[in-house]
Order: structure tokens, then sequence, then C-alpha cells
């Protein structure tokens, strides 16, 4: 019997099944079931009893409980045989409970009789009851009895144990043929009964905060009706004081639309997909026009009945957003600024790497953004200009000024630029940066480049222009002279033949003398005038270069104070040349050798034939030409010494005339002089051409 109230208060799930299964209008054939089954039971009760002992200890061992149940055999020699009576006795009454398995449950286990006298008690139950005396014999607690119920009925009590905590006592009634029994079960409700507390603490903490939050909380389920609602709603949402319940969010006049997602209903995604959002922005429209700006976060919440819901919050971020689209138009007018400046703008730090730059710097030197922001401001310049670039920013740092420095900027394929950096210090939020700009000065140092080329230029014509002018003035000063001292001998010596009536010849002979002077000059003076112009013209022939020497050399003869030697080759033949410019050459020669050799002096003309031209060369033993004045001796009007003082005649064209007809002719001239020892003019002209244009 005691194993039975244990596994009733154990199991007592069975006991409430068959309290539902006797109820009602099954009682009536249940009575009569029961009652054949006791008739059969009573004929069988040895081997139910045996059967009964079997699945006791297999159930108790399953649960990992002992078992002390004696066998009961009437058919042996025991003595529970030979007493029939006192076993059935013992049966009937109650046995003592093993208390090393029942003290070993958690809940406390009371089992008491009619008169709540304890029949066993285990440990647990001392302990819940606060009285660690108790035990078997003992009466319960009066007070505690005043709670028990007075039927057979399961029941349950809490039974206060302190201002912080309670016990559950479960009640259940047990009747046997020695009376009713009763089976308390006792639980510690302590742990429940504070996180209940707890639970309600947060909870009306949770209310407080959300009706005192400056977000906007509502509760809305699938149809769209506004369940709950704070404070914040009615001014963010427009929702009417107490009008959740029977608003739907459609009816308050604005619609959810988010800005940076893709979906149009974010409230309906959330329930039907379960999913939470957190931080959608999105925007109210008004029927007035106000548009608000608000962010969403949202979560379903479960159903409330058969219709989900969905909890969310938004939080008014007009004023949010308006200032963040402020900073975006002036980020936008920032760097549309900066990408139409003319130049390069860069910001770099105290290591000089690019903080802030426009969009020029990229196309211009062909880095990205990433490769910029990896470089510093001297890696876009060439090596040698390097050091000075990062000279300049650390100092310019460390004093809080700027520089400007002319640099060579390079570009990712290794071009390299003129450009001029400034740059000036500033400082942000205490840390200090470089600002600047660099300038392409390609084209400055071109116009300086061609404006220093004009300077020389000028400066060269101004040298020039001075020394024609001094050239003008020697020509004046010269043909001053040369015509002046013909025409004075001419007049002279006519006066004298006027006055006198049988005049000498020699007189005559220096008429003559100076008026072949005059022509010479006026013949010198056109045929330069036609050299400078262009408009000299040759007319080639088959020519005897040696004959037209010695045509130019008996000009001279008469003025010649010294020897004049010829030097030519046995066998030459004629050359297609211009006779009469081969004449006018070795004249020319010729005259500026008899002019500076004296008589004790050697004139010498060599001919030679040389590389499929002719080469004439007319060397004297004068006094030999200044070295200064052997590149200017070819030039017009030159002469080394000028002036009415100068101890040679002559008008300063001979080798101009020289230089102009072997340029025509194509050819060469070369001068060889020293002072003291003489002077060598040698020409080289090659044949003209038989179908050569005059």
């Amino acid at each position: 019997m005691p194993y039975l109230l244990v596994l009733v208060a154990r199991f007592g799930v069975w006991v409430d099944l068959l309290e539902h299964v006797l109820s009602g209008w099954g009682v009536g054939v249940l009575g009569g079931a029961v009652g054949l089954l006791l008739i059969v039971g009573f004929l069988l009760r040895d081997r139910l009893w045996r059967w009964l002992q079997h699945a006791t200890q297999t159930r108790f061992a399953s649960l990992g409980l002992p078992s002390n149940l004696e066998p009961r055999d009437t058919k042996s020699g025991s003595p529970e045989s030979e007493n029939p009576e006192r076993n059935r006795a013992q049966s009937q009454a109650p046995q003592p409970i093993d208390a090393e398995w029942v003290d070993a449950l958690q809940a406390g286990f009371v089992v008491v009789d009619s008169t709540y006298r304890i029949e066993h008690i285990n440990t647990a139950a001392c302990r819940l009851l606060n009285t660690p005396t108790l035990q078997s014999g003992a009466v319960l607690p009066h007070a505690l009895v005043e709670q028990l119920p007075d039927g057979s009925e399961p029941a349950s009590v809490r039974w206060p144990r302190g201002e912080q905590a309670a016990l559950h006592i479960r009640v259940r009634a047990v009747r046997r043929a020695t009376g009713l029994y009763r089976v308390l079960t006792l639980h510690d409700t302590t742990a429940f009964q504070h996180a209940k507390a707890t639970l309600r603490s947060t909870d009306r903490l949770l209310r407080a905060i959300v009706q005192t939050s400056v977000a906007a909380v509502a509760v809305v389920n699938a149809n769209g009706t506004i369940t709950y609602a704070n404070q914040q709603a009615e001014s963010i949402l427009g929702l009417q004081s107490g009008s959740h319940g029977t608003w739907t969010y459609n009816q308050i006049g604005w619609t959810l639309a988010p800005i940076d997602a893709e979906t149009t209903t974010p409230l309906h995604d959330v329930l039907s997909t379960g999913t939470s959002i957190r931080g959608m922005r999105c925007a109210i429209t008004w029927p007035d026009g106000t548009r608000k700006y608000l962010l969403l976060n949202a979560a379903p919440l479960g159903a409330s009945g058969d219709v989900p819901q969905v909890v969310f919050s938004v939080q008014d971020i007009t004023e949010r957003h308006q200032a963040a689209q402020q900073l975006k138009d002036e980020q936008r007018f920032f760097t549309a600024a900066i990408n139409s400046l003319p130049g390069l703008f860069f910001m770099v730090d105290a290591e000089g790497r690019h903080q802030r730059w426009n969009a020029p710097l990229e196309s211009v030197t062909g880095y990205t953004k990433h490769e910029l922001a990896h470089r510093t401001l001297a890696d876009l310049v060439v090596p040698a200009d390097a050091s000075r670039v990062r000279e300049a920013v650390h100092e310019s740092l460390a004093d809080g000024t700027g520089f400007t420095l002319e640099v060579e900027l390079t570009t990712q394929q290794g071009t390299a630029t003129p450009y001029v950096f400034t740059a000036a210090s500033l400082t942000v939020d205490d840390t200090p940066y470089l600002a600047g700009m660099g300038l392409d000065i390609t084209r400055q140092r071109e116009r300086e480049q061609a404006l220093r080329q004009a300077r020389q230029q000028a400066d060269e014509a101004r040298s020039e222009a001075e020394r024609m002018s001094a050239l003008k003035t020697s020509f004046l000063t010269n043909m001053s002279h040369e015509i002046r001292t013909p025409l004075t001998t001419m007049i002279g010596y006519a006066r004298i033949l006027a006055e006198d009536e049988d005049p000498p010849r020699r007189f005559a002979d220096h008429i003559v003398n100076g008026g072949q002077r005059l022509l010479r000059t006026l013949d010198n003076i056109l045929t330069f005038s036609q050299l400078d112009t262009g408009a000299y013209t040759l007319t080639p022939t088959l020519t005897d270069v040696e004959e037209a020497v010695r045509t130019a050399i008996r000009k001279v003869e008469p003025d010649a104070r010294a020897a004049i030697r010829v030097t030519a080759p046995a066998t030459a033949s004629p050359m297609r040349l211009d006779a009469q410019a081969v004449t006018a050459i070795a004249t020319h020669l010729l005259q500026n050798a008899v002019a500076f050799t004296g008589a004790d002096d050697t004139i010498t003309v060599q001919i030679d034939m040389e590389d499929a031209g002719v080469r004439l060369s007319v060397a004297d033993t004068g006094q030999g030409m200044p070295t200064d004045y052997v590149p200017h001796a070819t030039e017009p009007f030159t002469q080394a010494a000028d002036g009415a003082t100068r101890p040679h005649e002559g008008s300063g064209l001979g080798l101009a005339i020289v230089q102009g007809l072997v340029d025509v002719m194509d050819g060469t001239v070369a001068i060889e002089t020293e002072r003291g020892v003489g002077t060598t003019v040698s020409v080289w002209i090659p044949p003209a051409e038989p179908d050569a244009p005059s």
C-alpha cells in the first residue's frame, strides 16, 4: 500500500485521468465492470499479486527507486500463509516508507491520515515548511491544516513562507480500507514568484521607456490596425489620442516610403517574411504636402489571436536628414568648385600624404584614388625635386607658413611637365595640413623662352644695326676718300693742262688712272648690289681657268710692286664655268695681295684641279691680317683700318664680292693668315651642271 501511495503522488496525472473517466455518465458502466474485476481478482489473487510484484519492481527499477515488497505465497509454509487474518490486517494498514529514496526527491512529500497525523514526511518537506522537527506521528501545523481542502478532490494551495517566499502545495486524497489519506507534494515557488515580480517590474520599466521615448512606437497587425501607440506616435505619425485599436495607418493619411530600399511595403514585408528591419530611412508625405523623414525599425511581435502583428518604431530625423542633405550639397559644391579650379588642388598631412585632391590631379598624373591616397606630394615630382618638396612641406608645417616651388611633375607614364606648387598651412581639429595648388607653367616657360630669344634677337639686331651704322659711316668715309682723291687729282691736273699749252704726258696718265679708279669703285658697288639682292646671273661656258686668271693678272700688274708667280697644271681641260666671274674673283684676290705686298715680297697664284672642281689660291708674303679681323674679312665695307688715315686704298668690297660670287657658284672660301708672315685666300669652285639654270 505505501508503494501505491508513492506512485499516486509521483504520477498524479493518472489519478486525474481516472477521475475524469469516472465522472459523468460512465460511472454506472464502469461500476459493473469493476465488480466483475473484483470477483475475478479475488479468485486469482495469488497470481495477480505475483504479477503486481513483478510489475512494480520493474517500474521502480526503471525509475531508479528501490523496492522492499515481500512476496506473498499462500501455498508455502511461510508465516504469511499461517495467519491470513494477520496478513490481511497488515496489508490494509499503512507501512513505513523507505526514506532513502523518498528523501532523494527535491520536492517535499508528506502523507497524513484523516486527523492530519503524519504517516511519512521527507527531508525536503521539513526544509520547505521551516519545521526541521516534524516527523512521522506528529500533526501538521494548524495554520497549514486550515488551508487544506476538506474534500477528496485534488487541490492546490499556496502557503506563504515569508515576504519573499511561497510554497505551492498540491493535495490529493486517497481512500483506503483503513481510512482517508492525503498526499501532499510541496514545491518552492520563490524563484518563480521572484521572476514574476521581476517580469512585472521589467514590464513597467519597458512601458515607461516606451512612453517617454523620443521615437514613436506602435504595434500594427496584418489588417493594418494599430493596436498600440505611445505618445510620440501622436506627434510623429499623427495618431489621435486613444485612437489606436480602431485606426489603420492608411486612414491617417500618409504612406511610408523607404528612401534607400527597393521595397515599398516594409511593414508588410516584416509580417510576411518574419524578418526584422533595422535603420531603414523612410519618408512620409502628408495630404497637405508636408514631408517628414523617419528612421524605421520593425520586428515581428507574434500573433494576437489569429492575426500576426509587428512592432515598429520610427524616429523623426527630418532635421538630421535636412542637415545631411545640406552637408551633401555643400560637399558637392566644394567638389565641383575644386574640380573647376585652373590647376591641381591638393591637401596633405604632416607626412605629405594626400588627404584631399581634385579630379584634375587624377587625370593629369594618371593615378587612381587608391594610388594617390598612398602617395606623398614628393612622389609626384621627378627625383631631383623630391627632396626640395619634402623639405618645403616639413618647414611649412613646422612654422605654419607655406611655400612656392617650381618643380617637374611626373605622371604615371613618366612624362615630366613643369609646374609651380603654391601651398599654405592650415589646422583642422588641431591637426596641421597643407593645402595648395599646382599650375602648369609650360606655356609660361615657353613665353619666357620666346621672350629671351626675342630679347637676344633684339640685342643682336641692335648690335647688327649699330655695326651696320658703323659700316655705313666707314663706307661713306671710304667712299668720300675714294671719290674725292681721284677727283681732286683729276681736277688738279686738268687745271694744269688748261694753263699749260704743252702738257706733259704724265698728267694725262694721272687723269686716266683716277678715272679708272672711280670706274672700279662704281663697278664694285654695282656688283655687290646685284649679289646682295640676288639679281646677279651666271653665264656658264667652257672656260680655260688659267687664261681667266692671267687676264686678272694683266689688270693688276701695272700697280704691282711684287712679282706674281702662277702655278698651274701642265694639261688642264676647260671647265664649265662663268669666265667673267672667275676673272673677277682672281682680280679682287690679286688686288688685295698687291695692296698689302711690298717690292721685296712675292705673290703666288696656285691653280689645282681637285674634287671635280678647281681650287684657286692667292698667297702673299705681306703683313697679314689681325686674328680678330678674319671672321669679318668677307663682310662688306670692312677693312683692318678705316677712314682717311688708312695706309691702303679700297672700298672694302673686294672679299665681300669674292664671297658673294663663290656662294652663287656653290663654292667655298678659306682664309689663312699670320701677322707678319702673310695671307693666303683659297676658293674652290665646282663646275656648273650642263642643264643648270643661270
